[in-house]
């Protein structure tokens, strides 16, 4: 019984599991995330006893520049959210989502993210979900979407043009 307490308690194969995954989604996703925040992700244990996970956000190797997540634009969280997602349903071992919903955190993007980034986003998205469902204040390009459902107030109602 002493045995299994200790496999199982925070500082065993927990912990080991842990650190195991984080060697692996930290590369995934930094190479989503860095593409176009210029910002590298580091995972790490910090207290063994607790199991908690820091993210530090650092510029470029050997900038000594720590941001924590608060301290990332709207943009910017909004890349490491997506691709934070996207590795998650890559890895799980317990199926794969299908859908995939971005409501209004990509209007924060900037005018050369919009025609770059979002783009490239969507493209990657298309080929891990069946479906994306983007809501947006923003008018979004049709050659990245495949159907579009535009909601316009007349007269003070909404009404749904498609």
């Amino acid at each position: 019984h002493k045995k299994y307490q200790e496999l199982w308690n925070n500082k065993g194969l927990p912990l080991i599991m842990l650190k195991k995954k984080l060697k692996i989604i930290e590369p995934m996703i930094n190479e989503l995330f860095t593409r176009y925040t210029g910002y590298l992700l580091n995972f790490e244990v910090l207290d063994e006893t607790k199991l908690m996970v820091s993210i530090n956000c650092h510029r470029g190797e050997g900038q000594k520049t720590q941001l924590g997540l608060d301290r990332l634009s709207g943009s910017e969280y909004s890349f490491l959210n997506v691709a934070f997602k996207a590795v998650c349903n890559k890895i799980s071992p317990y199926g794969r989502s299908t859908l995939f919903i971005v409501d209004e955190s990509f209007d924060s993007l900037d005018f050369d993210n919009w025609q770059k980034a979002l783009p490239e986003i969507f493209q990657m998205m298309k080929m891990d979900y069946l479906t994306v469902l983007f809501i947006s204040h923003r008018e979004v390009s049709d050659e990245i979407i495949d159907y579009q459902i535009k909601i316009k107030k007349i007269n003070g109602y909404s009404q749904i043009n498609y």
